[in-house]
């Protein structure tokens, strides 16, 4: 959907914008309808405000990137993210890195190269950066939240981590501009799609790094990649090499591995 807005003139930081305010206005309305608390305590002002950074980096780097690369690509650079949350998980002593974990990284790391490597010269390193730092911010967010997210209101904490998102990106508008909206019906009807979308989804996300642990959550991201690949497909019809197939089947194997094998270790 961001793609086709992109193509109706719209830009990232446009769509970032738009979805934060309509989820600001419309889970505002509903705390104030359920009478949940509208203040946060000083611990959760503050960590609404590094979740809102990590998230705001994520969020314009990955809608960011689709305008300068395959959609296919960005979205095989980003969902590498579970990978980089294993490795935070042990960095910060909270999971095991097994061996099979290490494999998995390893098999993960020559599949991307196997799918941005053919055509690395001829792809916008824009889009690969913005890709990349995005699942960086993505990893960062899901490996050090959890604890912040359990001691208050998910839906209050939600609400001001969007209104700070919402400041950041105007920051950016008055800056360095850039705010533009779409300049056809099918564009303006892929935003308000972006929009509906990111409130279900942002609530669900946060809502589950109160429940269960990085990494459980990492791999829930799965099915991502594969859906973002077949609408690309059919809907944009992008193609890839043979090469570029077996690279993003490496990296996507490697995150299921991953995935089977952190639920094991678990169970």
């Amino acid at each position: 959907m961001s793609k086709i807005a992109y193509d109706s003139g719209t830009t990232a930081q446009s769509l970032v914008l738009a979805r934060s305010l309509v989820f600001v206005i419309t889970i505002g309305v509903l705390l104030r309808t359920m009478r949940r608390p509208m203040v946060l305590p000083r611990d959760g002002f503050r960590g609404s405000l590094w979740i809102a950074a990590s998230t705001v980096v994520m969020s314009l780097g990955y809608l960011a990137s689709v305008a300068y690369i395959p959609v296919t690509l960005s979205a095989i650079v980003f969902f590498t993210f579970p990978l980089m949350v294993v490795l935070l998980a042990a960095l910060s002593g909270r999971e095991r890195l097994s061996l099979m974990k290490v494999m998995a990284l390893l098999v993960a790391f020559g599949g991307l190269v196997l799918a941005l490597g053919p055509h690395f010269d001829s792809l916008d390193i824009r889009g690969i950066v913005c890709s990349a730092v995005a699942g960086t911010a993505m990893a960062l967010t899901i490996a050090f939240s959890g604890p912040i997210l359990q001691r208050h209101d998910p839906l209050t904490m939600n609400v001001y981590i969007n209104v700070w998102m919402t400041l950041a990106v105007v920051i950016v508008f008055y800056f360095a501009g850039g705010l533009a909206w779409p300049t056809t019906a099918d564009g303006y009807a892929a935003a308000a799609g972006v929009c509906a979308l990111y409130v279900l989804a942002f609530t669900s996300w946060l809502l589950s790094l109160r429940l269960i642990s990085p990494v459980r959550v990492a791999s829930l991201f799965n099915l991502e990649p594969l859906i973002t690949i077949a609408v690309a497909y059919v809907v944009l019809d992008e193609r890839l090499t043979a090469v570029q197939s077996a690279g993003v089947v490496s990296v996507l194997g490697a995150i299921l591995s991953l995935a089977l094998i952190t639920r094991r270790q678990a169970g």
